[in-house]
């Protein structure tokens, strides 16, 4: 192309640029007719050009298309860029070429008039690129570093117009290395990676306050200097956005914008949704587990552009934790070196927090990701302060729900908390339950409350004037005298402030939960106006957090804990009691979270302020033993779970001089733990008190005592007892039927182990036909996916592995296992059950090799995840010992039958069934050996 050709062409287009897209066609057409070699050029032109806004300055697979201006530029410049070395633009002397790309070229240089002696970077447009657009996207870089100025990015320091017109921009030259060559070449701790992470997120967030996402994050992008000095380079397809509301932080791209460098772009990237400043913190996910582990999160080595966009989108990352993990000794080894410590460390590390923090930020979904960097700065606090975290798992709402089931709290207990407080009791209701819920008595409270009170009870008495002739409800009872506070103690904010907190918690107690709710933000509301506006504040906080948390809205309440325990740091003194229970609800909602260190950790700092400060008697201190006892269980630390809920036990019945439900409740615990501990004689006996005092306190049968019912029915299945298990859970199951309506999660918990006794049994038509209807109705109630459908399913397997039909028992455990793995995560308890179950088939079948596979993992989930000397212990020795007699393989077999007859001897007595049976087994082993 000529230089009359190459003028037409841009001239055609800069007038095309300015009309509205639709009569761009038309234009074009008319302009370029008779020449259809000019309109080809033009329209291929204007296409790049609407990609272009999305490209990076130095990117080699750039949109334009260098080919039309290639003829032009050869003929009239024929210098190449490194021939501009030596000469000077501007101030500037160009020392060296340090980079080179479709659109220009950087250069190092140092000024040429002697002001200062410091090199810095030049980037150059380069000739035949200067069209119209291309000039305004360099201007556009131009204005975004300007509007920039952080210690952590490169700076615009000048900028131009060389005399043929071309623009460059001079920017700050970072002497150093890439930020991940730099942590490998000093060997720096996971502890030092993440406060230079800290940093980069700094910077990231400093151009989110200005509107820019820089959607190029890669490793090569962030330098470290010689004094460990970060630095954020390149904001070449950065975009300059207008920020949409503030409740909303969302910022607008266009649908076609893509980011060239694929190892390091957002899912979003790829498809043309909205960008964000999600998008920044899905990089930033990619280079924090880069400085965690050494490793990509996806496996796009040798993959293909296309292969490697749907691993982002269609897959997601292991956890840095298990990545590590799968790793070769060597590569684990070497990973470990750079970072100071061992594998073992490294992979400890990661587990828990890091695991969290990285895989939120690498959610596919945005809304699913930390939204800005901001609240990933948060987490990096809290890490450090061993704080809670903004990350939760995925399994967070399923586990939470398990956890909840519960009895109601009775009306009485509720008006009483009232009562309680300002010490005047004026009221009695006849319906009770048993579980109370009643706050400290403070003797001091004005006569005012008296007779508010006495006003408020007194619309409910027929005799009085403002009775509305009908008998009132305790919620109705409650809200009239919510509503009554405003007016009446008005000029009293300290006492309504006070009594609005424990109507909102009577509220809570009898389930009214948008009541409450209602109650508890009329009350922070008013805290503003009291003495103590802070400490008020603060327990309104808690207030509702406890009741967010008792609705399931896990993030509502964790942040409510979060902003109560932030404000516990500004009171001078915040009362002990105020202080614990801040410590109680975070503990709460780690439990829920399945942060259990986490959750322990604050449960004992609550636990001990309340003996410091004498407080032992009190229901919060009652209640808050029973929460850690039941989050010890989780950490296997069965001893104190056990100390911790007797305790709680012996607290209520000296407190109220008589058995309550929360005691039948932990009961029911302590018999968890003790089938924890392998004590089954125990366990079985705490159940037997659960479902008696549940029946004393209930007055009939009731869906809390036919739970207890059915956890002792699944100890005699563990025992072996398939007939008394199987007569337990038909029990259930007809108390199931009586009050509630079936299908439904009840009924068919019951009927899945009256399928389990029947297989064991050997009724296996019966069972198949029962587990069969169990997995269908479970289906159809919460989806096949869910975990409600992998039990019945695992077991329908072992009916089919038990008939030899061995085809359709894999395709149930592999689905079971993915199911649990989705759920409770890929090294949990439940997937290495599963695993076991899927060995033995492959056992059953010949297929050794595979057999073997499942039992080594198996092995090393059962290592993490199953206490010492538990019943499932004794499961995988007894299984593997099988697989070792059946390799001839005696002396193997001999030994791990021993250790599974000594588990089972220790769990369930030497008389037991399967203790008997492992028994034998060892004397046909050692026949055989013998022979």
């Amino acid at each position: 192309m000529n230089k009359q050709e190459w003028k037409e062409v841009n001239k055609i287009v800069d007038t095309a640029l300015d009309l509205a897209k639709n009569k761009r066609s038309t234009y074009i057409q008319k302009r370029c007719q008779g020449d259809p070699e000019i309109q080809q050029k033009v329209n291929e032109l204007l296409e790049s050009i609407d990609r272009s806004g999305a490209e990076a300055f130095l990117e080699e697979t750039q949109a334009y298309p260098n080919h039309l201006a290639a003829d032009f530029s050869k003929q009239h410049n024929n210098r190449t860029a490194s021939s501009l070395v030596g000469t000077t633009i501007g101030k500037y002397k160009i020392i060296e070429l340090i980079g080179h790309g479709g659109m220009g070229s950087v250069y190092l240089t140092e000024r040429g008039d002697g002001a200062y002696n410091k090199k810095v970077a030049l980037k150059l447009l380069q000739r035949g690129m200067g069209t119209p657009s291309n000039i305004a996207r360099f201007q556009r870089e131009r204005n975004i570093l300007a509007n920039l100025d952080h210690p952590n990015i490169a700076r615009l320091l000048d900028g131009g117009v060389t005399d043929n017109g071309l623009p460059y921009l001079v920017m700050e030259y970072i002497e150093g290395v890439p930020l991940l060559e730099y942590c490998q070449k000093h060997t720096l701790s996971l502890s030092k990676r993440l406060q230079l992470f800290k940093t980069v997120c700094e910077a990231v967030q400093h151009a989110h306050q200005n509107a820019i996402i820089h959607r190029d994050l890669k490793p090569g992008n962030i330098y470290v200097t010689g004094n460990g000095t970060v630095k954020v380079l390149d904001f070449g397809i950065a975009k300059l956005l207008k920020p949409a509301p503030k409740e909303t932080l969302l910022f607008k791209t266009g649908t076609r914008d893509h980011i060239l460098t694929l190892g390091y772009a957002a899912p979003e990237q790829f498809d043309g949704k909205t960008i964000t400043t999600a998008t920044d913190t899905y990089t930033l996910g990619i280079l924090f587990y880069e400085l965690l582990t050494g490793k990509h999160p996806f496996n796009i080595k040798d993959k293909n552009p296309s292969k490697i966009e749907n691993l982002i989108l269609r897959e997601p990352p292991e956890k840095p934790s298990k990545k590590v993990k799968k790793l070769n000794k060597n590569e684990q080894t070497a990973i470990a070196s750079h970072r100071n410590t061992n594998p073992l460390s490294v992979i400890q590390k990661l587990k828990g927090d890091l695991d969290a923090m990285a895989m939120k930020a690498l959610r596919q979904e945005p809304e699913d990701r930390y939204l800005s960097t901001e609240q990933l700065l948060e987490d990096l606090d809290r890490y450090k302060r061993s704080l809670p975290l903004i990350a939760q798992r995925d399994t967070l709402q399923y586990r939470f729900k398990k956890f909840v089931k519960r009895n109601r709290h009775i009306i009485i207990a509720a008006i009483l908390a009232i009562v309680t407080i300002i010490g005047f009791g004026l009221y009695h209701i006849n319906t009770i339950e048993e579980k109370r819920h009643i706050a400290e008595t403070e003797a001091q409270k004005a006569e005012t409350v008296k007779d508010f009170l006495i006003q408020m009870f007194d619309s409910a008495n027929p005799k009085d004037n403002t009775f509305e002739g009908k008998n009132l409800s305790a919620k109705e009872l409650l809200v009239k005298g919510k509503n009554s506070i405003s007016s009446r103690l008005n000029t009293q904010p300290k006492i309504s402030t006070e009594v609005l907190l424990a109507i909102g918690n009577a509220m809570s107690n009898i389930d009214a939960f948008e009541e409450a709710e209602t109650t508890f933000r009329e009350a922070l509301k008013k805290s503003a106006s009291t003495a103590r506006s802070l400490e008020n504040k603060t327990q309104a906080l808690v207030s509702l957090g406890n009741l967010e948390a008792t609705r399931t809205n896990i993030d509502k309440a964790y942040q409510l804990a979060l902003d109560a325990n932030n404000n516990l740091d500004k009171i001078s003194s915040p009362s002990t009691t105020l202080k614990a229970s801040v410590f109680s609800l975070l503990g709460r909602l780690n439990v829920v979270k399945d942060n259990y260190e986490q959750a322990n950790s604050y449960y004992e700092k609550a636990k001990n302020i309340y003996v410091n400060a004498g407080k032992t008697s009190s229901e919060d201190y009652i209640q808050m033993l029973t929460g850690y006892g039941k989050s010890l269980i989780y950490v296997f630390d069965f001893k104190k779970a056990e100390e911790t809920l007797l305790k709680s036990n012996e607290l209520y019945l000296k407190k109220y001089g008589k058995p309550t439900m929360t005691m039948a409740e932990n009961y029911k615990f302590l018999a968890w733990t003790n089938r924890e501990m392998g004590d089954f004689e125990a366990s079985n006996r705490y159940f037997e008190k659960s479902i008696e005092l549940k029946k004393q306190l209930a007055g009939k049968e009731t869906i809390s005592t036919a739970l207890s019912i059915y956890h002792l029915s699944r100890n005699y299945t563990l025992m072996g007892n398939y007939g008394k298990s199987k007569e337990l859970a038909k029990k259930v199951l007809s108390t199931f039927q009586q009050i509630t309506d079936p299908p439904n999660s009840f009924t068919l918990r019951a009927k899945n182990y009256i399928a389990i006794a029947n297989y064991n049994q050997s009724n296996l038509v019966e069972a198949q036909k029962l587990f069969t209807e169990v997995i269908a109705k479970y289906t159809k109630l919460n989806g096949e996916n869910h975990m409600s459908v992998a039990g019945p399913s695992s077991h329908l397997a072992v009916v089919y592995q038990k008939m030899n039909d061995y085809q359709k028992a894999i395709p149930l455990l592999e689905k079971s296992i993915r199911i649990n793995a989705d759920n409770l995560g890929e090294e949990s308890r439940g997937v290495g059950v599963d695993m076991l179950k899927l060995a033995v088939v492959y056992r059953g079948m010949g297929n050794y090799e595979e057999a073997q596979n499942y039992f080594r993992q198996v092995k090393s989930i059962f290592s993490e995840e199953v206490p010492k000397n538990h019943y499932r212990e004794g499961e995988f020795y007894f299984q593997y010992a099988k697989l070792k007699r059946d390799l001839n393989q005696y002396s193997q077999a001999q030994k791990y039958f021993q250790q599974a007859f000594e588990v089972y001897r220790d769990n369930f007595g030497r008389d037991n069934k399967l203790t008997k049976k492992v028994r034998s087994y060892i004397a046909q082993s050692a026949e055989v050996s013998f022979q």
